[in-house]
């Protein structure tokens, strides 16, 4: 995704996800943040990729 043609619009697409679950009041759980990890840091660890979380990922309440 980052570096390739499409990258921005991928970012505003998912931007614009996590403010609809904001208005309909889903919330974006760590749950579901943990899931994703589980199936892709093996995936990752294979290839040889290393993954990192920026410390203000997610941002916090105040951006």
């Amino acid at each position: 995704m980052l570096g390739l043609p499409g990258r921005d619009e991928q970012i505003e697409n998912y931007q614009q996800l996590i403010r609809n679950a904001g208005k309909a009041g889903i919330p974006l759980l760590w749950s579901h943040y943990a899931y994703f990890i589980k199936a892709v840091i093996p995936v990752a660890e294979e290839a040889g990729v290393k993954r990192a979380l920026h410390p203000d990922d997610p941002c916090s309440d105040d951006g």
